[in-house]
């Protein structure tokens, strides 16, 4: 049971982590539109020669962007709420069989 519980812990780490990562390239594609009149070189997340374009595009990346990002952390979200669940469970019954121990240990002596 404290692999699994590990192992919870762990992936919703890495969830959140991916949530960062996804919340931040939405926001560089929908912060960081440059389109340069003279040099292509320049440009950065520029499509197509419209602005419009470039606007709907990059829009549509950041909302794909924004959608794994929230799903992630709701996953992760969900994840510790199980963590939280399970972990006072065990330690309960890991009190009480202690407790039981320590009465059988009684009674032998």
């Amino acid at each position: 049971m404290e692999g699994i519980r590990k192992g919870i812990v762990a992936f919703s780490c890495i969830l959140l982590l991916v949530s960062a990562v996804c919340f931040w390239k939405g926001f560089d594609y929908k912060n960081n539109y440059y389109q340069s009149e003279h040099y292509s070189s320049l440009n950065k997340y520029a499509y197509v020669g419209g602005d419009a374009y470039n606007y709907i595009i990059n829009g549509t990346y950041f909302t794909g962007f924004m959608v794994l990002g929230s799903s992630a952390a709701l996953e992760a979200i969900m994840l510790i709420s199980v963590w939280l669940i399970i972990c006072p469970k065990d330690n309960d019954s890991e009190v009480a069989l202690a407790g039981e121990l320590s009465a059988v240990e009684e009674e032998k002596a």
